[in-house]
């Protein structure tokens, strides 16, 4: 037996006692027997030689874990590095799925500033938030197809209304942004995509301008009135123009081609629209709709008041 096998042997030898001992250690304290005081402190049971001699052997065997640890996380990241720069893991092709109306040179800039050309590198959540810092764009998915495909999947944002943040200035069609149905705001409207949607007019200036979630409570309603209008059949989104929220926090809703102001009041937003539709569907059946001037929701105990221009027959 050389010089080196005795040592490994002498190693082995004293990591097994070590480990056992450890082993054993661990399995009284979860067991609840008392620990004898050899065990809680082996070192005070030893002489100045065995102790010197073990202290020794703990910062040889340190040095030995430390070195194969560093060597082994060399050699990882050398084969890592290789394994990226290989042809073998690049990625040929990049589909970009579901975009109409975000360009997809804009995506395909954002992946190639953060180096993404293996199918090895990382693709999580920072990549996704790069691309979610788009304006037209509300969620990515990212997933790799191997063996050289990387897809990503777009779900853009849907414009529910136009809301305008001028207030009471001049130059209003210079502050109109779109507004999703979640109250975020993501965009300025500027002519170059559809601007047929309702107006939300009368918030001041300051409320929204940095496209994040806005909490406003009369917002959040005048939304909750579009979504409403959106899958109803009698008063549908396409017929509003306008939703002005007044400086008396009040909902005051327009229509195209009706001359009638529409106030909304305070209660459940559900069943004021349900009694609404029913009292629009009446009219029409009337044809009484062009005598109308105003229509209040909570006029007085959840009774509707209907205004006229003329007496309705």
């Amino acid at each position: 037996m050389n010089i080196m096998q005795k040592h490994t042997s002498i190693l082995h030898k004293i990591w097994t006692l070590l480990f056992r001992s450890y082993l054993a250690t661990q399995i009284k304290t979860l067991l609840g027997h008392p620990l004898s005081a050899f065990e809680q402190n082996p070192k005070d049971y030893l002489s100045p030689y065995q102790r010197k001699n073990y202290l020794k052997q703990l910062c040889h065997k340190g040095v030995l874990v430390s070195c194969i640890a560093t060597l082994t996380g060399c050699f990882i990241f050398i084969v890592y590095k290789a394994a990226i720069d290989s042809e073998l893991f690049h990625i040929n092709e990049i589909i970009i799925e579901n975009i109409a109306t975000t360009e997809r040179e804009k995506i395909l800039t954002i992946v190639k500033r953060a180096s993404i050309t293996s199918m090895l590198h990382p693709t999580g959540a920072a990549l996704r938030a790069k691309i979610t810092e788009l304006e037209w764009v509300r969620k990515a998915e990212i997933e790799k197809i191997w063996p050289s495909t990387l897809t990503i999947r777009i779900q853009e944002q849907v414009p529910l209304a136009l809301i305008n943040l001028a207030g009471n200035n001049n130059n209003n069609d210079e502050r109109l942004y779109y507004v999703n149905d979640h109250g975020d705001i993501f965009s300025r409207a500027n002519g170059d995509y559809s601007m047929d949607y309702p107006v939300i007019t009368g918030l001041l200036p300051t409320i929204k301008e940095d496209y994040s979630t806005n909490e406003h409570p009369l917002l959040k309603r005048a939304l909750q009135f579009l979504k409403e209008s959106k899958i109803s059949s009698i008063l549908s989104i396409q017929s509003i123009s306008e939703i002005n929220i007044t400086s008396d926090q009040e909902i005051i809703v327009y229509l195209i081609n009706q001359p009638v102001a529409i106030h909304l009041g305070h209660e459940k937003m559900s069943r004021c629209f349900k009694r609404l539709c029913t009292v629009l569907y009446d009219l029409e059946q009337k044809r009484e709709m062009n005598k109308i001037r105003s229509i209040t929701m909570d006029y007085l105990d959840r009774q509707i008041l209907v205004s006229m221009n003329e007496p309705i027959r």
